[in-house]
């Protein structure tokens, strides 16, 4: 419970306004899992009520909640007694709210479609399978230890790659040296398989540490069980590969107990570092005596594509114009080119291709061919691709609008 307590992923979460659905959820799923273990265990009535109505408020905070499924299958398969179609036939009022939650967010249009930091997966399942290869790994290894899961979607391709399969072995060492505990102790198993089965959901979106609020209870419970195992030592402990058990020990004691609580505090100060360069982006466009004008503002390139939707909202929270109309013509940190052809016209220029990056692709997801020709038409101008990469993403943009640019 401490070292729950303590992870420092949790402060991220806590303290983000457009994440704090995930304290929301965790908060409801905890609920659901006690309220569950109540109900199974001393055959409370009251609680095999609200167990699956927790589940379904949980479902309302977020999708994220899905994640409690995985603890709950985890529980029927190990914590459970009975005969295993009893236990299984435990999980139908979950399925049934679930349903009914699903119906409801299908019939109401949410989810999300042409972006490339999201996938869909039932819509998208091969996309999904192919992508939960690399960020399983990654998710996991930033419950069990450091650096955190974020760092993955930063990284170009092939050291992504990399980073992703030093992740898979860390993982596989951890099950190696905690084996002999997975086959004693159902509680374990329970941890264990529910960790796994939460995290998977979160594969949809790129990997980030404060989407493991709730998840957070399987790691926290497999490293607690496996120090009190060596602490008190079972009647079924025997000696077994004590260098790497050693090993395992000191750096979960280590991380939990010391590194952890230290980074708590400066988690929060996430927001900070990213709010800064947004406050920056926006003083930058300044209108003349803050009045609202019938231009368009163009901006050609920002770091990452979400930077320009956030200026009106620190523009609003500062009591300036909201009149910007501001039209982005590109995103991403890669070398470009801008060649202004006449003086309605501007040529982009990419040296490895529009959207290549995950953070470039917050409103056109990249498998969504842009063929060589493609126009689209927006107020007051026009975007044309005239050229494509290698790996057929736009390479060239023919911007071409109705005024003279001055």
């Amino acid at each position: 419970t401490m070292f729950y307590a303590v992870d420092y992923s949790h402060a991220v979460g806590a303290a983000m306004l457009c994440s704090r659905n995930t304290v929301m959820v965790a908060v409801f799923s905890f609920l659901t899992l006690l309220a569950h273990d109540s109900w199974r265990r001393s055959g409370s009535k009251a609680c095999s009520v609200l167990a699956p109505v927790a589940f379904f408020a949980s479902l309302l905070c977020g999708e994220a909640a899905i994640a409690a499924g995985g603890y709950l299958l985890s529980y029927a398969l190990f914590i459970e007694r009975g005969k295993p179609v009893a236990r299984l036939a435990s999980l139908l009022p979950y399925v049934i709210a679930g349903s009914v939650w699903w119906i409801i967010y299908t019939r109401l249009g949410y989810g999300t479609a042409h972006i490339g930091l999201y996938i869909d997966p039932g819509k998208d399942v091969l996309r999904f399978a192919a992508n939960l290869v690399q960020r399983l790994p990654v998710l996991l290894l930033g419950h069990f230890s450091l650096p955190p899961s974020d760092l993955w979607s930063f990284l170009p391709a092939w050291p992504a790659r990399i980073y992703a399969a030093c992740s898979a072995a860390g993982i596989f060492f951890i099950a190696w040296v905690i084996w002999p505990l997975l086959r004693q102790d159902r509680t374990a198993r329970f941890f264990a398989l529910g960790t796994v089965l939460a995290a998977i959901p979160f594969c949809a979106a790129l990997p980030s540490n404060r989407l493991l609020f709730f998840t957070g209870l399987g790691s926290m419970g497999l490293i607690a069980g496996f120090l009190g195992m060596l602490m008190e030592k079972p009647a079924w402990f025997v000696p077994y590969r004590g260098r790497s058990r050693a090993l395992l020990a000191g750096v979960w004691v280590f991380s939990c107990a010391v590194v952890y609580p230290l980074l708590f505090a400066p988690a929060t100060l996430v927001n900070l570092f990213l709010q800064k360069p947004l406050t920056l982006a926006a003083k930058t466009i300044s209108l003349q005596n803050d009045q609202c004008f019938s231009g368009q503002t163009i901006v050609v390139s920002v770091p990452y594509d979400q930077m320009l939707f956030y200026l009106n909202f620190i523009r609003a929270a500062n009591g300036q114009a909201l009149c910007l109309n501001t039209f982005l013509l590109s995103a991403g940190l890669q070398p470009l080119e801008v060649q202004r052809v006449n003086e309605r016209t501007l040529m982009v220029r990419f040296e490895s291709g529009m959207l290549k990056g995950a953070w470039e692709q917050s409103f056109r997801d990249s498998a969504a061919p842009l063929e060589k020709g493609y126009t689209l038409q927006l107020p007051g101008f026009s975007v044309t691709v005239t050229a494509l990469s290698d790996g057929g993403l736009p390479a060239e943009i023919r911007c071409l609008f109705n005024k003279p640019l001055e």
